[in-house]
């Protein structure tokens, strides 16, 4: 009985111990982050300047250099000029506990500031449209400009030199047709680079019928020139790869010909691209097709008439629900190709609506489309709107057009053959592939439009199937192509079919009627979107 009271007496002194431990405060030892301050004084180089791309700098009152510690990153602090003294001078902050830098520490200088006007324009063209406060303290930080290093201690001077490579860049531009498309103002310019993108406004200088600009840009001395590129709105230039940037100035001068290209502006003064254009003008059409110099290239945008460059579409129907011509509209077509054949080969809308218009038979959707103003005064730069022929609308909804839709190539017909070698105008034609049920070609077509919607907050008639009632097919656009006296071709856009486990996008571009005449021939009432050719 003795030994088990001794046991638990044992016990209970224990486990009193262990708690009067564990609650006991045990302090540990702080780190002393208490700073001192050094006073310091560096010689400035009375030969050796700070060199930048508009001369040699001689160092003002008031100018700054920011001065770190290279290994010991304690030490901080920021020397200011004294042009009296010819040293830059102030007090280096250090922690207490490790002790005051010693001879042999290395110090790393940036400038932070300067008084001089030419080195503070050039760090803002260098930072561009950056938000920085200071534009020279961000362009030391990013791209190394003006730096030095020396060791602590030393009082032999110093000069900043530049670590950057910079661009002294001039970009000419020439024109497809020699028809300057832009006016002098501000543009942005974007420097590519291996570690990034910097993008700037720059000036546009018209010199006579060419306009060019110029500007400044900087990367790291050093840097691999393979990936450099630098883009005014949409055209590049390109550095030669196999060369490294040293730290010293580049002059690039690059002559760029400004052809159109897919997706482009279309102007209300009959200009295109993404430049910088007079006030007073507005985007009305957008580029659906580029003259690739082939043959069906030079029909497309009707070459034969004077014209050449590329096709355009209108950002808006000039008709929404129209029969192609009126009722008694029977009469020798135009332009008639046979029913089963791939209509894409009629191309020259321009031909067809001068043709029909000229004839004075009242057509409907071709008066629609050749009547259509859209804000537009083009000075016979252009063909003026017409009415697109079947194979204008085909081409520019294909990959070789803006639309985005398969290699007409890969496109099937209604029985899931090549529809190039098998097909006719009578297939629902399969253009584009895809794993979900979204008609892709409608949202590519869409997607293009809006872009130009957000760079330049214009409005536009979207693509889209919309079910029919009352016999109106809103998705279905006229063509001046016709099949015969009572039918003329359509554009249509819309269903979604599946095959072999994917989604089709397709369209149809076959005959209907163009008016009432027999009771068996329902008129067609659909929209006119108007085209033109420069």
């Amino acid at each position: 009985m003795k030994t088990t009271k001794s046991i638990l007496s044992w016990i209970t002194a224990v486990s009193a111990a262990i708690i009067i431990f564990s609650c006991s405060k045990v302090d540990l030892p702080k780190e002393d982050l208490s700073r001192s301050t050094i006073s310091y004084s560096l010689a400035v180089d009375p030969v050796t300047k700070v060199s930048y791309e508009g001369g040699v700098y001689a160092f003002a009152a008031g100018d700054k250099i920011r001065v770190v510690g290279k290994v010991r990153t304690d030490i901080e602090g920021e020397l200011e000029y004294n042009s009296t003294t010819m040293k830059w001078e102030g007090d280096l902050s250090y922690q207490t506990n490790l002790g005051a830098p010693e001879a042999e520490t290395v110090l790393a200088a940036t400038l932070v500031h300067a008084a001089n006007a030419n080195i503070s324009t050039y760090a803002n063209g260098i930072v561009g449209s950056a938000t920085a406060a200071n534009p020279l303290q961000y362009a030391v930080e990013h791209y190394g400009l003006f730096t030095a290093e020396f060791e602590f201690g030393t009082q032999s001077a110093i000069s900043l030199t530049p670590g950057a490579a910079y661009l002294d860049v001039t970009a000419t531009f020439t024109f497809d047709g020699g028809t300057p498309q832009m006016t002098e103002g501000t543009t942005y310019v974007d420097l590519k680079t291996p570690t990034g993108t910097v993008s700037g406004p720059t000036q546009l200088v018209q010199d006579g019928n060419n306009f060019k600009a110029q500007f400044l840009a900087v990367v790291r001395g050093g840097q691999a020139v393979d990936g450099l590129k630098i883009t005014v709105c949409d055209r590049e230039i390109t550095f030669s790869s196999g060369t490294t940037l040293a730290s010293k100035k580049y002059t690039v001068n690059r002559t760029i010909e400004f052809k159109p290209q897919l997706g482009d502006p279309f102007w209300s003064d009959g200009t295109y691209g993404r430049l910088q254009h007079p006030s007073g003008v507005s985007i009305v059409g957008i580029i659906t097709f580029v003259n690739d110099d082939s043959t069906e290239g030079d029909a497309l945008t009707e070459k034969s008439f004077g014209f050449g460059h590329a096709l355009v579409m209108a950002l808006k129907n000039s008709a929404e629900e129209v029969r192609w011509g009126p009722t008694d509209q029977r009469r020798t077509p135009a332009v008639s190709m046979p029913q089963d054949a791939i209509q894409a080969a009629n191309l020259s809308g321009y031909s067809n609506t001068q043709t029909q218009y000229n004839a004075n038979a009242n057509i409907t959707a071709v008066i629609s489309a050749k009547e259509y103003q859209g804000g537009t005064n083009y000075n016979g730069t252009t063909t003026g709107w017409f009415l697109p022929a079947i194979g204008q609308w085909m081409y520019s909804i294909s990959m070789r057009g803006f639309g985005g839709a398969d290699p007409v190539e890969h496109w099937i017909n209604g029985n899931h053959k090549n529809w190039l070698n098998e097909g006719g105008m009578t297939d629902l034609i399969y253009v584009k592939s895809g794993t979900t049920n979204e008609n892709l070609l409608v949202t590519s077509l869409n997607n293009r439009l809006q872009v130009l919607a957000n760079d330049f907050g214009c409005d536009y008639d979207g693509f889209g199937m919309t079910n029919p009632s009352n016999g109106h097919f809103s998705d279905n656009y006229w063509t001046s192509t016709e099949e015969s006296a009572g039918k003329a071709y359509r554009m249509n856009f819309g269903s979604v079919e599946t095959y072999n486990g994917l989604y089709w996008s397709t369209f149809k571009a076959d005959a209907r009627p163009k008016g009432s005449t027999y009771i068996w021939e329902a008129p067609f009432i659909m929209k006119v979107r108007p085209f033109l050719a420069f």
